[in-house]
């Protein structure tokens, strides 16, 4: 009889009426993980990472970054800028005669999944792969090599970093190959141009791709020709300028808002079912309201925290220099928040990718001429997910460790003593800790688009 009332219970509460949650691909498998464990295992290593970071003086944070010296050399550096240009120009070509589906022609597959998706990541793991790959470098060879410069200002290239995640997140075709051509071409034109008037310095200040790879190259283990741990070039950098502080914080602000964006939190905010979703041409202005507000809301809510730090701590001036530096420390976090949200994207638009190569080179097929395969099986089996998203928190997780210990680092340096490094950075360490929080959230809400 109990066993009858139980599952007549269990019944009853079945049939109760509740709001659906749903996800896309591997998303539904996502919905049936203990992601709450997740979360509050991330977040416990944020705070036992703050912990350790309080304990470290300044020789302590200073072995955490030793590095050594390694034998590089930039010999190859003046073929591979041109290699960058005669790439350039091939996926042009390729987007205006070749197939033009999205995912079988080189040059959306070039510009949104080599340089959007895994560009960052080889990055961060290997240093400035761009330098060489840069298809305006070569060009820069015959010109005259700009006085060393410190603390540069790089408003239009931030305009142009904006104006780029804009294009991709709100267009109606960003990846239809003959118009991205246009907007890609013009683009490159418009930088050339700069810098036969300006000069080569243009391009780190002027270049949105150039400025985004140059901070993400120097969390590389590799950076700056020495190896040690991640973000060692950063720990050893000089004030930035305020427009590379803001420039970091728009990063962040723009991946975070492109995982935002696709919750039904979201799509419940601008009056759209997630279950039906209407296209994109139906949500440009709140998408792009919603961009604007999330670059503001950041800026300000992360320029409050450093300014309480900072009366905290009764530092009275060098107010900018630690907001500048603090915001430098947010790099790893940006470059995890990419890393975990496209990672997706990356294992299927991949195989394209891999696919449109071989066919460049005739691998592609074998000798009955099979029709290439491209799986999404990963995202069908509970034990691929689990890994996928285990990869992605980890990502979340280990940016917020590192950030962390930056913070702390630049705080030392600044603040003089460590008690006051700590007062500085109490307001921030609540920022990660939510942050951290935000982000798991993310990856195990429900998405509709």
């Amino acid at each position: 009889m109990r066993h009858t009332t139980i599952a007549a219970l269990t019944g009853l509460l079945a049939l109760w009426p509740s709001i659906a949650q749903a996800h896309v691909s591997e998303g539904a498998l996502v919905l049936l993980m203990p992601t709450g464990f997740y979360t509050a295992a991330g977040v416990s290593a944020v705070v036992l990472s703050v912990m350790v970071a309080a304990l470290l003086p300044r020789s302590g944070v200073a072995s955490l970054f030793a590095t050594i010296r390694l034998r590089v050399t930039s010999r190859l550096y003046m073929p591979l800028s041109f290699a960058g240009f005669f790439i350039f120009i091939g996926v042009v070509l390729a987007g205006m005669f070749g197939e033009q589906h999205p995912l079988e022609n080189l040059m959306p597959l070039y510009i949104w999944t080599f340089l959007w998706l895994i560009m960052p990541a080889l990055q961060v793991m290997f240093g400035n792969i761009w330098h060489g790959l840069n298809p305006w470098a070569f060009v820069t060879q015959f010109l005259k090599k700009p006085s060393p410069e410190t603390a540069k200002p790089c408003w239009p290239a931030l305009f142009c970093f904006l104006a780029i995640y804009l294009f991709a997140m709100v267009d109606i075709a960003p990846d239809a190959p003959k118009r991205l051509v246009m907007i890609a071409g013009l683009y490159w034109l418009f930088h050339m141009g700069m810098i036969l008037w300006k000069g080569p310095s243009w391009l780190q200040r002027g270049e949105g791709f150039t400025v985004m790879f140059a901070l993400l190259a120097r969390l590389s283990p590799f950076s700056g020709g020495r190896f040690g741990m991640p973000g060692h070039s950063l720990h050893q950098a000089e004030i930035p300028a305020l427009s590379l502080a803001i420039f970091t914080i728009a990063m962040l602000a723009a991946g975070s808002y492109d995982g935002i964006n696709e919750t039904f939190w979201w799509l419940a905010q601008i009056g759209v079912n997630p279950l039906a979703f209407p296209g994109r041409s139906q949500v440009v202005i709140p998408m792009i309201l919603g961009f604007v507000l999330a670059q503001i809301t950041l800026l300000l809510s992360f320029a409050m925290c450093c300014w309480l730090g900072w009366r905290i701590a009764a530092k009275p001036e060098g107010f900018q220099n630690f907001f500048t530096l603090m915001a430098l420390a947010l790099l790893p976090i940006a470059a995890g928040y990419h890393i975990a949200h496209y990672l997706t994207a990356f294992l299927v638009n991949g195989q394209y990718l891999l696919i449109a190569l071989q066919e460049i080179f005739h691998f592609a097929h074998d000798s009955d001429h099979a029709e290439p395969f491209i799986t999404t099986g990963f995202f069908n089996r509970p034990a691929s997910v689990a890994t996928i998203y285990t990869v992605q928190a980890s990502a979340i997780v280990i940016g917020h460790i590192l950030a962390i210990l930056l913070s702390h680092s630049f705080a030392l340096r600044l603040s003089g003593t460590r008690a006051q490094a700590l007062k500085s950075q109490l307001p921030l360490i609540i920022f990660m800790i939510a942050y951290t929080f935000l982000g798991l959230w993310l990856l195990a809400s429900p998405r509709g688009v």
